[in-house]
């Protein structure tokens, strides 16, 4: 049944899954290099000890927390190289626990507390920068906008404005998932690209027209307020302005985003 299903993602292939920070880093340290530098150094150290350790007095977790940690790594690998595309590092988050009794063990090699306790400090002063950035306003997906986006809308669309929000591009970075991540934001404006949404499509986007499709959608309207990835500098946002020029509609303001600008065109 899986095999049957693996459509659902597809979308692997277009993207860079398969790479050593996706293997080795990302499943248990996220966006932090520096904790998942140090903390494979240390893990090779244990690696070189692992005879020792297999005896000892930690044996049993290592071997639970080694094979916790390797087992779902190859078999994952194994089934993407052979049926493909299947690696995502978000598949192996659960093994991240393993990762930190592996670690514990590794620290505790050093029969010296004050030791142990300064690879502790160590690893949670490098942990402190992505812990802080995970818990600010722009932690999801490497800079989600999407609700300044929202409020933005909402506090200077007038009823009936036009929206028209980008859907190309890597798909957890298109402007128009604000639609659904704040739908009452946009409720008062008129989706003027919209013909049927994600939901009947089998895919990450709604179905949409094309620029040179939505000439029609734009009787009766005044104003658009238009959303593109990056600045108004990029291919895509050049594209979309000359189209609306040629419409008719003019830029009379822009507001930058974190990653993202909304201009207002009027007629």
């Amino acid at each position: 049944m899986s095999v049957q299903q693996k459509e659902q993602i597809a979308w692997l292939s277009d993207l860079p899954v398969v790479t050593i920070w996706t293997i080795f880093a990302k499943p248990a340290f996220d966006s932090s290099w520096l904790v998942a530098a140090l903390a494979w150094c240390a893990l090779l150290v244990l690696a070189f000890r692992c005879r020792r350790i297999w005896s000892g007095p930690h044996g049993s977790a290592f071997r639970l927390a080694a094979s916790w940690f390797s087992v779902p790594l190859v078999l994952l690998l194994t089934a993407d190289a052979l049926v493909g595309p299947l690696y995502n590092a978000r598949y192996l988050f659960f093994t991240a626990p393993a990762v930190a009794v592996l670690l514990a063990i590794a620290f505790t090699l050093s029969a010296r507390a004050i030791v142990v306790w300064a690879l502790i400090g160590v690893l949670v002063l490098a942990s402190a920068p992505t812990y802080i950035s995970q818990r600010g306003p722009f932690a999801k997906d490497g800079g989600s906008d999407l609700s300044q986006i929202a409020d933005y809308i909402h506090s200077n669309a007038a009823e009936s404005d036009g929206i028209y929000l980008q859907d190309t591009g890597k798909s957890t970075l298109r402007p128009r998932l604000a639609l659904y991540a704040y739908p009452a934001a946009f409720i008062s404006t008129e989706d003027i690209a919209f013909e049927a949404p994600f939901t009947t499509t089998g895919t990450f986007s709604d179905e949409t027209r094309s620029l040179d499709e939505i000439e029609s959608k734009l009787v009766g309207l005044e104003r658009i307020w238009v959303v593109t990835a990056g600045s108004t500098g990029t291919d895509a946002a050049r594209k979309i302005n000359a189209a609306f020029n040629l419409m008719g509609f003019f830029d009379t303001s822009s507001h930058q985003t974190n990653r993202s600008v909304i201009t207002l065109y009027e007629r």
